[in-house]
């Protein structure tokens, strides 16, 4: 609409008078609510741009993103896992975690016969996890609390924190599908099935399953970049086009691209050549070794998988834009996990692959890996630099076992009533426990009662002491450390008493 588009680019009124024209000339048309919202949403996009769009459109986006996507992809990931045997894993092994460290209470809500799971906490310690799994282990409570229906309805917890859940899960599942390929590359390069319908005895050797890991190995790369340049193409699509390859889709309900895996084929043809059936036939003499035959059943596995990380990649940006606009953002806690063995409390060195930490009020801190130049690229398209707030008190989850490891993140899921009480009653007696940090940093889910530990203390002008929650920021690009003044405005720190000055805010 041309019209629209003058009011938008009228430099002689306000954004707020802009967005109100809008409206008032969408409702002279009398356009569905749909259209509507959608026409307020590219308005603002246009105003404020992408960043500052985020939150404030979320009044807009909620109940779309809670229900729609939010609430039903969770629930489907966990009702998949649970169909394949996972989740009575992963809570069989959260349960023998939380008794070892002295905390049943906080498996409880998971576990059938709950008196008898809480009486015989140090016994179960020692059990195996398949044992715990068959006398304890409930999996139905985790579907209930991760339901689409309790997911959709749960507004206590903010679309930032479902979205943080989500994103949990999702990875949980991008690594079972990995786990998945590795099975099914494994059945039809063996012939597995055949063997076993027609009672031929099956074993294959260590040595052999080795070599079929370098075939999967060999493929990874290729498809990865054959499948990137299928996304590229679709993303610079118009929507005129779009629409136009969407009209031999079957379904006209959703917007399709289709493409074929032969120029795949092609480019590992080209790649290979004999190669790979001279050097497979000697290591594995009983397989065909067909480079078309093994190149196309890894790609029809490996796309779901590069699909569902597309999709992981796109949330921790979503949850990066709220974590670094701090005038928005919904966490408390969350940024960069650094590794103090490479920091000095002014500086930190840096891998390419790092560790998002998020305090989401979630039943448990999340954690996610990410690669630093891609979010690099991310963070300077929206504000210019590169700067993340610290995540603090990553310590705190440490294997008791191994101090060196942090704790492995079994389960997640949204806070109810009844375990924010059970994160908060014990936080009192903290300081009594062989693990005092863990406690009080699980229970942080009150933004005004932060942890002592990561507190500093500040002396109001009345004279009375105060907690304040210690915030640090970190430069991607140069690993320089910082905090901020009472003016919002970041100060490197530094060993000498003269601090550095960042430019912004």
């Amino acid at each position: 609409m041309p019209e629209i588009s003058d009011i938008l680019t009228d430099s002689s009124i306000g954004t707020q008078e802009k967005l109100k024209k809008v409206s008032n000339y969408c409702n002279s048309f009398r356009l569905k609510k749909k259209e509507l919202d959608d026409i307020q949403i590219y308005a603002r996009l246009f105003l404020y741009g992408s960043f500052s769009y985020l939150p404030s459109d979320i009044d807009l986006t909620e109940s779309v993103l809670r229900k729609n996507y939010l609430a039903r992809s969770t629930s489907r990931i966990i009702n998949q896992l649970d169909s394949l045997g996972h989740l009575e894993d992963y809570l069989s092994f959260y349960l023998q975690q939380m008794c070892k460290m002295g905390f049943p209470q906080y498996a409880v809500p998971f576990v059938k016969n709950n008196n008898q799971f809480s009486q015989e906490a140090d016994f179960i310690a020692l059990l195996s996890p398949s044992t715990i799994k068959e006398k304890f282990v409930d999996s139905n409570k985790l579907k209930q609390m991760l339901a689409e229906a309790i997911l959709s309805s749960n507004k206590t917890s903010s679309v930032e924190s479902l979205l943080a859940l989500n994103t949990f899960w999702a990875n949980r599942y991008s690594k079972e599908l990995n786990m998945y390929l590795e099975a099914m590359f494994a059945v039809h390069e063996f012939g597995l099935i055949d063997k076993i319908l027609s009672g031929k005895e099956t074993s294959v050797s260590e040595e052999e399953i080795k070599e079929m890991l370098c075939k999967t190995n060999s493929f990874y790369f290729p498809a990865n970049k054959f499948l990137r340049s299928l996304e590229d193409k679709v993303n610079s699509l118009s929507w005129d086009s779009l629409a136009e390859h969407s009209k031999s889709a079957k379904s006209t309900q959703e917007k399709q691209v289709r493409f074929s895996y032969d120029p795949f084929l092609s480019q590992v043809e080209q790649e290979f050549g004999d190669k790979y059936f001279n050097y497979f036939s000697k290591t594995l003499p009983d397989s065909t070794n067909d480079l078309s035959s093994d190149a196309n059943w890894f790609i029809r596995l490996y796309n779901p998988i590069y699909s569902s990380y597309s999709i992981k990649d796109e949330s921790i940006s979503a949850l990066i834009s709220s974590i670094t606009n701090s005038k928005t953002s919904n966490f408390t806690n969350a940024g960069v996990i650094l590794n103090d063995n490479y920091s000095d409390g002014t500086y930190a060195d840096l891998s390419n692959m790092l560790i998002l930490g998020i305090d989401a009020n979630l039943s448990y801190p999340v954690r996610l890996h990410f690669k630093k130049d891609v979010v690099i690229d991310f963070l300077k398209s929206f504000n210019g630099n590169a700067i993340m707030p610290i995540y603090e008190g990553s310590d705190d989850f440490r294997d008791p076992n191994n101090p060196n490891k942090p704790l492995s993140t079994h389960v997640i899921v949204p806070l109810n009533d009844k375990l924010r009480k059970m994160l908060k009653d014990p936080r009192g007696k903290a300081s009594k426990s062989n693990y005092p940090n863990f406690i009080s940093h699980l229970g942080f889910i009150d933004p005004k009662k932060p942890p002592e530990h990561l507190c500093e203390i500040t002396v109001k002008p009345s004279g009375k002491k105060g907690l304040v929650f210690k915030r640090r920021y970190i430069d991607l690009e140069t690993g320089t450390i910082y905090t901020k003044d009472e003016k919002d405005v970041l100060q490197a720190i530094s060993s000498s008493k003269e601090e550095a000055t960042y430019g912004t805010k």
